[in-house]
């Protein structure tokens, strides 16, 4: 790479770890996951400890995912699913009619307009 580690105090590199792993499980959000984005950019590129750190979290965590027992899901899961996907063609979408209604009111109060200038440019 041609970078060179700088030197960092124990205690950063504590706490870099500490958000490596939050960083691997997914789990950082706010001040956090920023500091993490900057070490990530900035830090773990040069410093070999880190990028390896990172890369055996990463693979801790694909094993916690294969290690996992199956769960099997709710039994109002399926139904619910089946709810959801169902088509929806039995009933007309509000919006739409709302939209129609707006129409016919805008072109009602514009022609009311217009015959009121229409009438009153007669009477001059």
């Amino acid at each position: 790479m041609g970078t060179t580690e700088t030197p960092m105090d124990p205690q950063e590199h504590d706490r870099v770890e500490e958000l490596l792993a939050g960083y691997a499980l997914r789990s950082l959000s706010g001040k956090d996951a920023v500091e993490a984005d900057r070490w990530l950019s900035e830090h773990v590129p040069v410093c070999g400890r880190c990028r390896a750190t990172l890369l055996a979290f990463s693979e801790t965590v694909a094993d916690l995912a294969l290690a996992a027992d199956p769960v099997p899901p709710p039994e109002t899961l399926l139904p619910r699913l089946h709810r959801e996907l169902e088509p929806r063609t039995a009933r007309q979408p509000v919006g739409r009619w709302v939209g129609v209604a707006a129409g016919m009111a805008v072109i009602l109060v514009t022609g009311g307009l217009a015959a009121s200038q229409f009438l009153r440019a007669g009477d001059l």
